[in-house]
Formats: C-alpha cells, structure tokens, sequence
C-alpha cells in the first residue's frame, strides 16, 4: 500500500495486514486521506477500520468505518455483532463501508447493481452485491447531497466505491446516481 497511497496522492494511510487466520485473505483494510483532513483512528481488527473525522467546523466530526465482513456463512453474524458493538460505542454521526460479505435481498444474487463476480463464465458465473455503504440519519443530515456510485474495476472481482460529498463538485453524471 505505500507505493499506491503515494500514486493515488494521498499523504496518509492506515492499515491492517492480514494475520492470523486472516492470512487464507487476500489483501488487508487500508484507509487513506489527504493532509487536509484530520483522521483519529479509534479501533481496528482485521475486519475493520473505525475513525473518527473532525474538518475543523464547529459539529463537523463523524465517523466512518471501512468493513471487511466475514465470508463463511458460519461467521457472518459477527459481521453484524461488531457493527452494533460500534454502533453503541459512539453516538456521532456514522457511515459504513465496505466489503460486507453479504447480500441483503435475494434481488441482489445476479441482479443489478452487483458489485463482485466469481469471474466464471455462463451458468457458473455468479453475480452478487456485496460492497455498500450505509449511513445513519444524523450523517444524511450533516451530508445532504452526497452521492455513491460503484466504479468499474478490471482488476479486481470488486467494484471500488466512490462517495462524492456536497461540498466538492460532483462529476458528470454517467447514468443512474445513487443517493443513499
């Protein structure tokens, strides 16, 4: 991640390798920012990342998680175990992201928008919505026009997410927005 925080132009990261039986991942967590912005990370594990965001502006502090959600069926209740866990520990306004492992409607099986595939062709080709973000009423009020749009990736079995706030300039649209 040092050689893609520094290309992407982003002067801070945080990671999580994998260890442990995370090791069977790929990968890790990482979270990267820019100087601008102040970031205080508040717990980790290696299926998350909690910070707290403070701009600087009087109320202006929130608190983003990055998720990676357990992938066995056995273990997926964990996933949501530790959300709540986080969700009491902090009443500032909250948003989630990430890799959650999980669909939640069947619709989201070989349904658009899918964001992950198996890469496998025809009837072995599986399509599902894994990657998302959530956020709780009180960061929809702090961030009234934000937009998520899932990016195109061609080297990955992911879509990345891209948030764009209210206060920057939105792109172009390229088809249907999302505003969660």
């Amino acid at each position: 991640m040092e050689k893609v925080h520094l290309k992407l132009g982003f002067s801070s990261k945080f990671t999580v390798d994998c260890h442990g039986d995370g090791r069977r991942r790929s990968g890790g967590l990482c979270l990267l920012w820019r100087s601008s912005v102040d970031i205080r990370i508040s717990s980790f594990s290696l299926n998350h990342i909690d910070a707290v965001i403070s701009e600087g502006l009087p109320h202006r502090n929130w608190r983003l998680t990055g998720v990676y959600g357990y992938p066995n069926d056995s273990d997926k209740h964990k996933t949501w175990q530790r959300l709540t866990t986080l969700f009491h520990s902090c009443s500032l306004p909250w948003m989630c992201l990430g890799d959650f492992n999980e669909i939640l409607y069947n619709t989201e099986n070989k349904g658009y928008p899918f964001t992950w595939s198996n890469g496998r062709c025809e009837e072995d080709n599986v399509q599902e919505r894994l990657d998302r973000v959530f956020a709780i009423e009180s960061w929809l009020l702090l961030f009234p026009y934000v937009a998520v749009e899932h990016l195109q990736c061609y080297t990955s079995d992911h879509c990345a997410i891209s948030i764009y706030f209210d206060d920057i300039c939105f792109p172009k649209p390229r088809g249907r927005k999302k505003i969660f």
